[in-house]
């Protein structure tokens, strides 16, 4: 009787795992480790348990990564990965450059950039003309903040009880793809609203340098963010990031979102960028990661538990879904990124001192 039972058992699992791979297409020898690196505000939708769930018995695949900054990961291009996740696709210009074609490159995600304040910084400068608020929504005035920036005005001269100089703290944008792009925002801003191109660029060189932090610049936008909310606002009184990061923060850690929600001040550059969260594979496994990360049950968790938006303009939230904070549907002001070249151009310039 003992060995029928056991039998039966065994017989029940090798039903059960033929059910799965009917259902899914794989087995678990069919399963592919694709090694590959990204920002690190992605990590944990890596670390999610129903994302790898997914990967792994749908699509064979389990990913294997290291962190590093969307230009930062470019100088390990040398060694072998499947794939680079990245904040742009600027570093597929890079790698064109130096002669590596990628396999394939798609955006998957995607973030506006904005600006991570706090309430004790806003306080006071609804005359100085640097903020806006449309609805629950606070906007600042980028061509009024680089106004304030070559004046080299401080907060008390905009009416605020902070201490220092009016200035948007990046990481370094040799290393950053958020970096680099708000200092590209900034040149189209002072390009009067028109991205520069190489020359004009070279021109503006100067005056952008003007807004680089005197300090340490973070690798990545994520380093700066954990600054931002473990300094407060005598020494990060305000940084540019992306908007998934305060919404993945609000979702993973409930209790430190309760005690400092009330506190934080997101704020959307007027006009602002949109982050595309990139994809860049160097081989058929890293191009296999890509598709199923366009999944929908994918999109979905990554919209719903990560930040991101996906999926298409005006898009329902998912039925018993709770948004952790509010955002605007609609991202109104929004140029564009500067092409590839002048991406890289600008740089190299923001290298130089």
């Amino acid at each position: 009787m003992r060995g029928r039972i056991i039998g039966l058992i065994v017989l029940a699992l090798v039903i059960a795992a033929g059910v799965g791979v009917a259902i899914y297409g794989f087995g678990v020898q069919d399963i592919t480790v694709v090694q590959g690196t990204i920002t690190p505000d992605k990590a944990d939708l890596f670390e999610d348990p129903e994302v790898q769930r997914i990967l792994k018995w749908k699509y064979g695949l389990e990913v294997s990564y290291r962190e590093a900054g969307s230009l930062e990961m470019i100088d390990s291009r040398k060694q072998r990965y499947d794939f680079f996740f990245t904040g742009s696709p600027v570093p597929q210009g890079i790698l064109e450059t130096a002669g590596i074609e990628p396999v394939s490159t798609e955006t998957v995600f995607y973030s506006p950039l904005v600006l991570y304040s706090w309430d004790l910084v806003l306080e006071g400068t609804d005359q100085s003309g640097l903020f806006l608020k449309e609805g629950d929504f606070t906007y600042m005035d980028m061509v009024e903040y680089q106004a304030a920036l070559q004046k080299g005005a401080s907060w008390r001269d905009m009416g605020s009880g902070a201490q220092g100089d009016v200035l948007v703290q990046t990481a370094d944008p040799g290393k950053s793809a958020s970096a680099l792009m708000y200092y590209g925002l900034l040149g189209t801003v002072l390009n009067s609203g028109q991205g520069p191109d190489v020359a004009e660029l070279e021109a503006l060189a100067d005056d952008l340098r003007q807004g680089l932090p005197t300090e340490r610049m973070d690798h990545s936008a994520d380093a700066l963010f954990k600054d931002y909310l473990r300094m407060g606002p005598g020494a990060k009184s305000m940084v540019a990031g992306y908007e998934s990061q305060f919404l993945s923060f609000a979702y993973h850690h409930p209790t430190v979102w309760e005690s400092v929600k009330d506190r934080m001040e997101v704020v959307y550059p007027k006009p602002t960028v949109w982050a595309e969260h990139t994809v860049i594979s160097l081989t058929e496994g890293g191009q296999r990661l890509s598709k199923a990360l366009q999944d929908p049950d994918i999109q979905a968790r990554a919209r719903e538990r990560h930040g991101y938006r996906t999926g298409t303009y005006g898009q329902a939230p998912a039925e018993g879904q709770v948004m952790v904070a509010s955002i605007p549907e609609d991202i109104k002001y929004v140029v564009g990124q500067l092409n590839d070249t002048t991406m890289q151009k600008l740089r190299e310039l923001l290298q130089e001192k």
